[in-house]
């Protein structure tokens, strides 16, 4: 009886390694539609998007804070911050570019809250002052999630349900939930 429980306690962790390795090189090799559509962020174009000077000084005033080691409050986050359609930055949730920080508009409120300040921090670090840390969207990411966790939670499972209705297909959906997981939980 010992034995056979040692036996599938070993299957299963085999089987279980065979399973992440198959969901590592697929998510790795196979090509969605949707990630074929979406290398293109309209937000980042200042074409449609003119820079916000306004929305610039806002986001120079909160790394100013950081050099004080004070979080800024939700009310200065959101003020610095544009929220965009999804259809303008689709595939992501959130971008800083140009200088300015995009948020798309379909989060909840603690979810643009969450990727506001993972967005944010991708500013600190340009300005020098990121936090000690080899992986940026790590950091970001972990920095985002201790101050707003209700707000990574609804932006993982808000990830998760935008990447089931784009998929084109069970393996689209399987390796891109692998990749939000991926890149949520295990950076």
């Amino acid at each position: 009886m010992r034995r056979m429980i040692v036996y599938s306690i070993a299957l299963f962790i085999f089987l279980f390694a065979i399973f992440i390795f198959y969901l590592e090189e697929g998510s790795k090799t196979y090509v969605c539609e949707v990630e074929k559509r979406s290398c293109y962020l309209k937000v980042c174009d200042t074409q449609y998007y003119p820079i916000d000077q306004n929305k610039i000084k806002k986001i120079n005033e909160l790394i100013e804070l950081k050099n004080a080691d004070i979080e800024p409050s939700r009310i200065q986050l959101m003020e610095a911050i544009t929220i965009a359609p999804y259809s303008d930055m689709e595939g992501v949730n959130g971008v800083f570019c140009n200088n300015s920080i995009f948020v798309r508009d379909n989060l909840s409120y603690e979810g643009q809250l969450f990727v506001a300040r993972h967005e944010l921090s991708h500013a600190f670090q340009s300005a020098l002052l990121g936090e000690s840390c080899t992986n940026n969207e790590s950091c970001a990411t972990i920095n985002s999630a201790i101050s707003y966790p209700m707000g990574f939670i609804e932006t993982v499972i808000s990830s998760l349900v935008i990447s089931f209705n784009d998929s084109t297909d069970k393996q689209c959906f399987l390796f891109g939930s692998w990749k939000i997981f991926r890149y949520y939980i295990l950076p």
